[in-house]
């Protein structure tokens, strides 16, 4: 890292404490919905996309119901969009695309009305049919929608709300912990919806301070696909698709 970097980097850092010295010294405060979508809006999510960019629906197992899936995990959009491109064949330009948890919440809460086109089971003339958006998170859970939380990581200028359990683990490390020192016990696990839901009450002072921590598998993704693109603006082709690798 030159001097250039560090001096960025410690620029970003005491923003980051004053932002958090101020959220701490207000009253105690209730977060609103624009304000926790922003703060969601920090985490990538991919869904299968058609042709014109609009995101497709699938019949969700259980229910039979129309439902867009957006996942945490670029892995299990891509499988998914394997499965689109079977059942649709005729459906042109399946692709996995990427958008935002805050986008993705604020449709799965009713909080925005979401337009929907281009799903792959309409028929020309049919009035669509009730559609769902279900977020689809870490599996193996006491909770269908977890985000991770270890009070040992968490400051009062910084709440990290992590959405996969590994870098949690990893953030432990790198705070000079020991990997033995790290069990279940320093985890808590919580639904998303219920965390929104504390969010919007002042029950806790320090809720300017939480950062919702984007996985690094959905961060890899979306920065490599941000420099292709970047390359294929400058060498006037057209931006390749996201790929899971």
């Amino acid at each position: 890292m030159d001097d250039d970097e560090r001096a960025a980097k410690r620029k970003e850092i005491e923003e980051k404490v004053r932002l958090a010295r101020e959220a701490q010294n207000a009253p105690k405060k209730a977060l609103t919905r624009q304000e926790i979508v922003e703060k969601l809006n920090a985490v990538p999510v991919f869904c299968v996309l058609n042709a014109d960019k609009n995101a497709v629906s699938m019949k969700e197992s259980r229910t039979n119901d129309e439902t867009i899936f957006w996942h945490i995990d670029p892995a299990r959009a891509h499988a998914q969009l394997e499965s689109a491109r079977v059942q649709n064949p005729c459906v042109p330009g399946l692709h996995v695309g990427a958008g935002t948890l805050g986008l993705a919440f604020s449709l799965h809460a009713g909080w925005s009305e979401g337009q929907h086109g281009g799903d792959s089971g309409a028929v020309g003339g049919v009035e669509a049919p009730p559609l769902r958006n279900m977020i689809m998170m870490e599996q193996g859970t006491p909770v269908e929608m977890p985000v991770f939380l270890c009070d040992q990581l968490q400051t009062q200028y910084d709440l990290p709300v992590f959405l996969d359990r590994r870098d949690l683990a990893s953030a432990w490390i790198r705070s000079g912990r020991t990997r033995e020192a790290f069990t279940n016990d320093n985890v808590m696990v919580v639904d998303l919806r219920k965390f929104v839901t504390d969010l919007q009450t002042d029950a806790y002072d320090l809720w300017g301070t939480v950062r919702f921590v984007p996985p690094a598998a959905a961060r890899a993704v979306v920065e490599k696909a941000a420099a292709s693109r970047a390359q294929a603006i400058a060498d006037g082709d057209e931006p390749p698709p996201l790929t899971a690798d």
